[in-house]
Order: structure tokens, then sequence, then C-alpha cells
């Protein structure tokens, strides 16, 4: 135990136990260990032993109060010149609350509330991520395409904050910025929703300590001198839960959506904050109106904070409001009123519709999971701010390189058309800046650029990314154009100068122009054409260049933005496109389209491939196959397929049709194809993370391996049942004996 003077407390460093700060210096000792007592009780109660369970805590926390104590607790407040409202959480609003003024206001308001009643800290929650300009935002992290360094830049980020006396955090959001003219596009991690759920997952790992090593952690060894426990998170409210109006979540804007994009729009939420299969979760997420979905439909057992605007428009009173959120299952009410007579009438009304004593009951279950994650994160133990602690943090030369690697990795070089790059020096060139409105660029900048083109020198044209925009008036002027996605000017020249090579993927795509704006589908990913610059290039997502030239690492191949046509069940067109990792979630009536390729020999030998292990059903065999693209026909499909996959060029007109599958279960339209190759030695290029080997087998060695459980079970049903097809188109093309 070691015991040192803060700035207004007391702060004891447990061997192998949390930080106790105390500015009363009420503790209590035993065996060793020093735990913290608060508020007007004597006694050492169980809901301060630190060795209990975070529930058990919140058992004997809860047992302690009456409904109408608990009740204001549940209602985020304001900060206003240093007055919490008489609640127990702050919405931290304003822009100053890392220094050390904002800490020591911090202090002296936890200070006042250690004092009265149960000694319950007050939970100061930051409106945003971490903004003191060392890290880029959430779209700017997305662009190195690497969730573990998010997951470490966030962890390093949560000490701070905690340092600065605040333990919880309005995000990162659940949401795939799908539209370019979408206000919050920068504070999501873009448009894959692949993307977005492994960032957010790691963001949230970070935030709230729950890496699982050292390197995650971003520490090089083991720091034996700093305690075990020191920093147990930032709490979470993950937002916005979008619930199954996601697929329209746009349209109130009067934009062009499908409606059937709601699974897409859930598995950020779903896979990345909850991670139902780990069993892991964000502390809370913040709810629109959904918060029966969640309860009922998804079982969800975290915190819900209720957005209470968009709550209350449904309501003719705050009572009923309060109510029916209680009933539903909400937990704590963002910027709502509170008084005791509107508690009152909660109560009155609850019970009246459920019966007496349900109000006391649901309230109790709301204070439950609220103190549980308190307990959890050690908010109890350690409410204080420690201004020189989070100035050591911030300033540390372990974070600040890798803050500075991940600004860098935010830009995402687009064009270097003379191959100018790396620049020997910076006045070589010309530098231009252009912001924008929306998707629109400024026309100030445009004319700037224009007048900068007139110059002898090349010009760099940076643009100053918060989402897409339209390049037409801005692209062909520049030599030289980088996307930035949160960096710093030292940084940008860092780029340009070589210091740093361009490392950044887009992690969106650019329009072509106005027209594919306003005709995509807003809540769909990649159904627009992307900008093709004056080299050829197209801007589209998960473009980006180093001084090499494109940038074709295993980032590129990770993230898939493929999309579909989406079909009836007779293959008739819908009219609106389909995101690959829609696959899983299409709404019933759905379907997409999928090719299937039998490849031979002119001696009758069949190709198989072996998946890749990163692929559902690795390293079972197959034949070649894979989804239609939007605007491709089954047989432009099969053709590029079998390219791809395989090396094995052929025409459309050396394909022959084999059978016609329709799976409801998959929502996949099957079409088989037969092809024959021009010799018995072709040569076979594997493509990357699709296949690793192959094999040509004869016609009774296929048929021993398309039965057995090295292959693909899908595929093995679709030939059983269509085998006389396929033969039939086979010996169409090659006379094959003993079929």
């Amino acid at each position: 135990m070691r015991r040192a003077i803060g700035s207004g407390y007391v702060r004891y460093e447990n061997e192998g136990g949390p930080v106790i700060t105390s500015a009363e210096d009420r503790v209590h000792v035993e065996e060793g260990q020093v735990f913290r007592m608060a508020g007007e009780s004597d006694r050492f109660l169980p809901y301060m032993d630190w060795r209990l369970s975070p529930g058990q805590r919140a058992e004997d926390l809860v047992s302690r109060m009456r409904t109408e104590q608990i009740l204001p607790m549940l209602i985020i407040g304001f900060e206003h010149s240093g007055s919490v409202c008489g609640v127990s959480h702050v919405n931290l609003v304003t822009g100053d609350y890392l220094t050390e003024e904002a800490c020591a206001r911090r202090n002296a308001l936890q200070h006042a509330a250690e004092r009265k009643d149960l000694g319950i800290p007050l939970r100061f929650c930051s409106p945003g991520p971490l903004r003191n300009g060392q890290l880029p935002g959430p779209l700017g992290s997305a662009a190195q395409f690497a969730p573990d360094a998010i997951r470490t830049l966030t962890y390093r980020a949560g000490e701070i904050l905690r340092a600065a006396g605040i333990s919880g955090l309005v995000g990162p959001r659940a949401s795939i910025a799908t539209d370019p003219r979408w206000s919050i596009f920068p504070e999501t991690f873009g448009t894959s929703a692949q993307l977005v759920t492994d960032a957010l997952r790691a963001a949230i790992e970070g935030f709230q300590a729950e890496c699982a090593s050292p390197k995650d952690r971003g520490e090089q060894r083991e720091d034996t001198t700093r305690p075990q426990t020191a920093f147990s998170g930032v709490s979470c409210v993950t937002g916005v839960w979008p619930g199954f109006s996601s697929g329209n979540i746009f349209s109130y804007e009067g934009r062009r959506c499908t409606g059937h994009s709601a699974g897409l729009h859930l598995k950020p939420f779903v896979e990345g904050a909850w991670k139902l299969r780990s069993g892991g979760r964000a502390d809370a997420v913040l709810a629109r109106t959904e918060v029966g979905i969640l309860r009922e439909v998804y079982s969800y057992k975290g915190i819900i904070m209720l957005d209470w605007l968009n709550w209350r428009n449904r309501f003719d009173s705050d009572g009923k409001a309060f109510a029916q959120a209680l009933m539903e299952g909400a937990d704590l009410f963002a910027a709502a009123p509170a008084g005791q007579r509107l508690f009152a009438d909660i109560i009155r009304t609850v019970d009246g519709q459920e019966g007496p004593g349900s109000a006391a009951r649901l309230v109790r279950e709301s204070a439950l999971r609220v103190f549980s994650c308190m307990f959890a994160r050690g908010i109890y133990e350690d409410p204080y701010a420690d201004f020189e602690r989070m100035r050591q943090l911030a300033s540390d030369t372990a974070y600040m390189s890798l803050a500075g690697d991940m600004r860098r990795g935010s830009i995402v070089l687009l064009k270097d058309m003379k191959h100018l790059l790396p620049l020997t020096r910076l006045c070589d060139v010309n530098i231009v800046t252009v912001r924008a409105h929306g998707v629109y660029p400024l026309p100030e900048d445009v004319k700037r650029l224009q007048t900068a083109k007139k110059s002898s020198k090349p010009l760099a044209v940076i643009l100053a990314c918060h989402q897409p925009m339209l390049l037409q008036d801005v692209e062909p002027y520049a030599d030289i154009l980088l996307a930035d996605c949160g960096a710093k000017s030292r940084d940008i020249f860092d780029v340009l100068t070589g210091r740093q090579e361009p490392s950044g993927l887009l992690p969106f795509q650019f329009p072509a122009d106005e027209k594919e704006i306003g005709g995509h589908f807003a809540d769909v990913p990649f159904d627009m054409n992307s900008y093709r610059g004056a080299d050829g290039a197209l801007y589209g997502f998960a473009y980006g260049r180093n001084y090499s030239g494109v940038i074709r690492d295993e980032r590129v191949g990770r993230y898939n933005s493929e999309s579909w046509d989406a079909l009836d069940r007779d293959g008739n067109h819908l009219g609106f496109p389909l995101a690959r990792i829609m696959a899983k979630s299409l709404d019933p009536g759905i379907y997409h389209r999928v090719v299937i390729i039998y490849t031979e020999t002119p001696s009758g030998r069949i190709l198989v491939t072996q998946r890749a292990p990163v692929k559902t059903y690795p390293y079972h065999w197959e034949v070649t196959g894979g989804s239609v693209l939007r605007g491709e026909t089954p047989l432009e499909g099969a053709v590029r397929e079998l390219e791809e996959e395989t090396g094995i060029s052929r025409t459309p007109q050396q394909m022959i049709r084999a059978y016609t599958h329709v799976d409801d279960g998959r929502h996949c339209i099957y079409n088989a194809f037969a092809t024959c190759l021009p010799d018995e030695k072709p040569r076979i290029r594997l493509q990357e993370g699709e296949t690793i080997a192959w094999r040509l087998l004869s016609a009774e060695d296929f048929k021993v391996c398309v039965e057995s459980d090295e292959f693909v079970a899908s595929e093995q049903g679709r030939y059983r049942e269509h085998a006389a097809e396929i033969w039939a188109a086979l010996k169409s093309l090659i006379p094959i004996e003993k079929v």
C-alpha cells in the first residue's frame, strides 16, 4: 500500500488491487488493503468492499435507497457553472474538459458528493471521443483498416480520460455511413459494415480496458511499477441503436431507400458492440425509441440510455413518457426533466398500469444495471481527476508516437500524376486545401486552386475529408491529391516530403457525380459508381496509393465492397442493390444470383479447388463459383468468376447452362454452367484469399470427392439434385465414357 497527496484528495495504491482516492481521507484498512469509505455512515458497508463482485455491491447499495432517491440518479444532467443540478450523471458539453480548471471543478463536485448520503460518486460523461488534437476522429481511424491500432490508441485515450476524472463516453457510434450526404458521416467508421463492426469492437475494448494483453494496450512490456488494476476503463455508451427502423433511417430526410437493410445496419451493434459470440458488450447503448425491441427481441441486459427528445415526442406528458420508458426497460434519460412532483407522477402511473410496487421494482432493476457498471469500472474507488497524471499520459512519448502514426495513417494518397512524391522541398509545389459544405467543395477554395494552377509549379491539393465530396471541379487541377481524414498539417508535410510513406485507404467512396448521389439508395453501401481520376484510377472504397503505386495489401481484400442486384424468386430485378455483407440478413422474397462453373479437360477430368482457411467451409473442396455482381448477367458472372479464381479465360460462347436452382433458405438463385478447357494441362492461377490448391479428377474420382465430407456441403446437395443435368451438360462438350 502506498499513500500520496493529490490535488485536493489522498491517493492510495493497493498492491494487486484498485487505486483509492478520497478527499476526506476516510478509508478502511483490512489485511493490508485499503477500501474507500464515503457518505454519512461511519460503518464499512458491503458496497464499499471492492473484493465483492460488481453485482453484489450494487445489490447492497440499491437495498439502502428509496425509489425517490434512485430516480434522480437515472437522469443525465449537464454541468452548468460548477453546478450538477442535483443529479449523479454529468454530460460535459464544454470543450475544456482536459484543462486544469475543469479537473479542479470536477474534483470540487466529487468532494461535495463524497460527504452526503451514501457517498455515490458523480459519473462524468464526455459527449464524444478524446478531443485533445492527438487522435483523428473515427473516420480517420478507419482509414488505416487496422482495428488493432484503434484498440491500442483508445486504451491509451481511455487512461487520459479517467485521469481527467471522466468515466463515461457517449460513443463510439454503431452506425454505417451509407449516404455521403449524412451529417454524422465523420462520426462513423465509414461505409463498410465489416470495417465498422471491427473498428467499433476494437474501440470499445480499448476504452473499456478489455484488451487481452500488454501488446493490445500498446505496452512493450509489463509495467511492474503500476498497479495491475489502476485503470478499469471508460464506460462506452454505444450510439445510436438503429433498431428495426434502420433500413429507413435516411428516409426521414426524403431520400431514396430500399427499406431492406435493417440486418446490415444492426451488424455493428450486434457483432461489434454487443459481441454475442464472446459474451461481452458495451456497457450501455443509446436508443431512440426501440427500448422494448432491445429487451424483448434481443434480450439485451446492458444499460439503455434513452434519447429523451426523440422519445418524449410520442407522449402528451413527461410523466407518461417516463413511465412507458421504465416499463419497456430504459435505465438512463439524457437531458430529461426532473422534480419530485414528476417522480411521484411516474411512480403512480407505473403502479397504476403494472400493479402496486411495480415502479419500485423497475427502478431498482435499472439502478442495479447502472451501479454494477459503476463498480465494474472502478468509479467508486477512484472518482477524482489527477491533472498532472493526465498531462503526463497525454505527453508520453510512446502515446505520442502511436497517435502520430494513427494521424498519418488517416492520410490517403489518391493521385501522384507526375510521380513527384516524395518531395525534396515543400516549396517545389503549390499547396491548396479544399474544404466542403456537405458534398460540395467550397467555391472560394476551388477558385484558389484554379489560380494556383496558373503557376509553373505543380499543384498539391489536400481534401479536408469530413465525408465524400464531388471532385469534378477539383481533381483535374491536381498533380498530387491527398484525402485528409483527420491529420495535422505537419503530418501532411511528412507524407509529402517522405518522412512517412502514405498507407491510408479510403473508408468510403467518392461518388462519380451528383447524379450518382441523387440516384443511389441511401440505406445501402456501394451502390454508386466511383469517381475516376485523370490517371484512370477509381476513387472507391479501400483505394489508396503509396510512393510506388496503388496499395494492394491484405487489408484491401479483407473488407469486400461488392454489391449484387436484388431479385425476386423468379429472377426479376427489384430495382435496388444488395451489399455482399447483407447476404445472411435478407428479407423474405429477396434473392441474389450465384454462379457455379463445372470445368473439364478434353479427356473429361473435372477441376476442383480447395477453399482458403479464412472462408466458410475452410479447406473443403468445391467447383468454381461465386456471386453475380450488380449489373452483370449470370453468363458474364460465370466468365469473371472462373478467371478470378483460377486464371482460366473462357468466352460466354464457351459456356453452356447446366441447371438453375432456387434456395429459399439462402436467398440464392444458382445458375450452373459447364465449360471445356482447350488442353489437358491448364495454367491455374489461384486467387489469394479464396483458394489454396487445385486438382483435376477423373469422373469416377470426382463422384467420390463430391460425396465425401471434404466437399462443400451446400454444393454437394445441389449436385445430388441436379447430377443428371450436370453430366448431360459436360457430355455435350466432350463425350465422357462410363458416366
